[in-house]
């Protein structure tokens, strides 16, 4: 079990007997990366981890994200003191008090609680880049929207992966329409994140109307 002290600036490791160790944090406040007591947080108040035992943990005054590897090197993956909203590569990204992350453990994506900038971000590793949760929906479904005219336009007897035929009493084939893709797409990613968000509720707003 590991465990965020927001207060103490540090990464504490409790196991399964009960010993307690501090796993990464020196216990002064800043953002230096390096190994377990060497470095440095400003408030980790949430934190997930990934298949292969990595925390991302939400540094919230430093306004970043920090991973720490199974080893204890810790590194920063996206943000970093300037306060912001940018999008775009990691490395460029800004954030403005992250206080709530999880994982989709279907592409290892981190959804990440941006709570001064009032958004919901996305961090995608394949190909490096930040972006807002409405954004990656919005695109989503206009993937599958397209995927439902081609399907139309091919016609029972032309069938494409977008759908599937089925056969009616009548022996006449028909399209058989898809789930809506906003319930499907998220299944338990903005539950984790929402229990991650501590005892504090954003307000009525903070999220697109589909989400709520």
């Amino acid at each position: 079990l590991f465990v965020g002290e927001f207060a103490s600036q540090r990464i504490r490791k409790i196991t399964p007997r009960g010993y307690i160790s501090t796993f990464a944090g020196s216990g002064r406040s800043g953002l230096l990366d390096g190994y377990g007591p060497f470095t440095k947080f400003d408030c980790p108040v949430a934190m997930t981890a990934d298949r292969e035992g990595n925390l991302f943990v939400c540094d919230k005054f430093n306004n970043a994200i920090r991973k720490i590897t199974p080893g204890a090197e810790v590194t920063t993956v996206a943000g970093g003191r300037q306060q912001g909203m940018e999008d775009g590569p990691l490395e460029a990204a800004s954030f403005d008090g992250p206080r709530g992350i999880a994982l989709d453990p279907r592409d290892g994506s981190l959804y990440v609680s941006d709570f001064r900038s009032r958004t919901i971000r996305k961090i995608v590793f394949g190909d490096r880049r930040a972006e807002q949760l409405e954004a990656a929906i919005q695109r989503y479904k206009k993937e599958e929207a397209a995927k439902e005219i081609r399907s139309q336009q091919a016609g029972p007897g032309n069938p494409t992966e977008a759908s599937s035929l089925d056969a009616n009493r009548t022996g006449k084939a028909h399209h058989t329409k898809s789930a809506d893709p906003t319930r499907t797409m998220l299944p338990e990613v903005l539950k984790k994140l929402e229990e991650n968000c501590l005892a504090e509720r954003m307000p009525p707003g903070y999220l697109p109307d589909y989400l709520s």
